[in-house]
């Protein structure tokens, strides 16, 4: 499908298996006109997202259906890391 930039807050985060992690993220909108309330997404188990905290992601969106949208992490960085510390 699609490769998006997504700027959200991990909700959740559980093992999927021994080298993958599920994350759930906070998302309220539209996209392509489908309305959005959930974006599910799996990475490497590796990947260092916290519950609670917010984020930059690179995600390649695989599908789209009832309100959830789900895909895999391509990259990732914590939006606190982005800040103008000047």
């Amino acid at each position: 499908m699609n490769t998006v930039i997504i700027v959200s807050k991990c909700l959740r985060v559980t093992k999927f298996t021994f080298d993958k992690k599920k994350f759930q993220f906070h998302f309220r909108g539209v996209f392509v006109g489908n309305k959005i309330r959930k974006v599910e997404l799996i990475g490497p188990s590796g990947l260092n997202i916290k519950k609670d905290e917010e984020y930059i992601l690179y995600v390649k969106i695989v599908t789209l259906d009832n309100g959830i949208m789900k895909g895999l992490i391509l990259k990732s960085r914590d939006l606190e890391e982005c800040k103008d510390r000047s």
